[in-house]
């Protein structure tokens, strides 16, 4: 059991690329937009327009990281 333990401890962990690290791009638009929500009284227009924001920016991340590792290989 300890050996099965410190076999998966020692295996290749993958590399993050990019677009794994845009998994935070969602929430923090949708908080942008509902602060400037709030501020004009439309909480819930800054929550649409704040993940709309975000979920273009994860596509074009996602698609400039593919061209990217295209361009590498």
């Amino acid at each position: 059991m300890r050996t099965d333990l410190l076999k998966l401890y020692k295996m290749k962990k993958p590399e993050k690329t990019s677009w794994m690290n845009s998994s935070l791009l969602l929430p923090g638009c949708m908080f942008v937009g509902m602060g400037f929500g709030m501020l004009y009284n439309a909480t819930h227009i800054g929550l649409f327009i704040g993940m709309g924001v975000g979920f273009i920016s994860i596509g074009i991340i996602k698609l400039l990281s593919c061209q990217e590792s295209n361009q590498n290989q």
